[in-house]
């Protein structure tokens, strides 16, 4: 799925899948996903480089730029542990606390 997502695209250069239990208009909610699920070798990386050339600061001198797509699910049909939610009012603690200390 991730070659293709990346293919559809010209200018898109990463792409992170998760799981349906993840918001994926959450930026720390997919970040988690990635620190919790993803492991650091071909299952969960994908790194392709992309022919087509494109104005982009990143890109060699021939226009040429890589892509990268990170898979973040849980590994299909192995048992995986269940997120943790921390009860929103103990998180509203932690950060009244953080704010008090100046963080």
């Amino acid at each position: 799925m991730i070659p293709i997502v990346l293919g559809v695209d010209h200018y898109l250069k990463l792409v992170i899948v998760v799981d349906d239990d993840i918001d994926v208009f959450d930026e720390s909610d997919v970040m988690w996903a990635v620190a919790t699920r993803m492991q650091a070798g071909p299952r969960s990386r994908h790194h392709f480089r992309q022919p087509r050339g494109d104005a982009r600061p990143s890109a060699d001198e021939r226009g040429v730029t890589a892509k990268l797509g990170i898979d973040a699910t849980r590994p299909f049909g192995e048992p995986f542990g269940a997120k943790l939610v921390m009860d929103p009012a103990k998180m509203a603690w932690a950060r009244a606390l953080v704010d008090r200390l100046g963080g």
